[in-house]
């Protein structure tokens, strides 16, 4: 319920002022430091020398410079799983993967092979998905994927725009859920 508009009673305002006299919210107290010239100085220092002990130390190497923060690296961070990173991401990161993407999009002149779109957002696609390759060679580390040929043939990838290729079945792995959902009904 709102008060706009209204007018408040004699008596209200009478309650109002006793309720907040003597509460000055630390105003009165900012008023005295500023009024006071002693107390300005003390505070600020203005002009004085500060002692050693309060002083930062120009030129003082910070103790965290040049090291690595161990409480979050490795097997002391919480969300450590045993030095596990999947391999599609691996691949994914790899600087092979993306030569082989700058070669796809190179090969298809940066259009969409779809919708012969230019200038859009482009993503190249796997036609057998990585998933797929992994799969199929049975591969183990990363050395094996970069070894494998069919994962960086170039006739294994094409452009697609954003749109087209989120209507593709394989796209951020819907073909893998549908997998697991056929499986589960069997």
């Amino acid at each position: 319920m709102s008060f706009r508009g209204k007018k408040h009673t004699e008596e209200t305002k009478r309650k109002i002022s006793l309720k907040k006299k003597g509460n000055n919210h630390g105003f009165k107290k900012r008023n005295e430091l500023w009024n006071n010239p002693d107390s300005i100085s003390t505070r600020f220092k203005k002009g004085q020398s500060v002692s050693p002990e309060t002083q930062f130390k120009k030129g003082r190497k910070s103790w965290l410079k040049g090291k690595s923060h161990l409480v979050i690296k490795g097997d002391k961070n919480p969300s450590w799983k045993g030095g596990i990173t999947s391999l599609n991401k691996a691949i994914r990161s790899s600087f092979k993967y993306r030569q082989w993407r700058s070669d796809v999009f190179m090969r298809d002149n940066f259009i969409c092979q779809r919708c012969d779109a230019r200038g859009n957002y482009l993503h190249s696609h796997h036609i057998k998905s990585i998933s797929e390759i992994i799969e199929e060679y049975e591969l183990k580390s990363i050395e094996d994927a970069l070894n494998c040929e069919e994962l960086w043939n170039i006739n294994n990838g094409k452009t697609l725009c954003i749109d087209c290729h989120s209507e593709t079945i394989s796209y951020k792995g819907k073909n893998n859920k549908r997998h697991l959902i056929i499986k589960s009904y069997e």
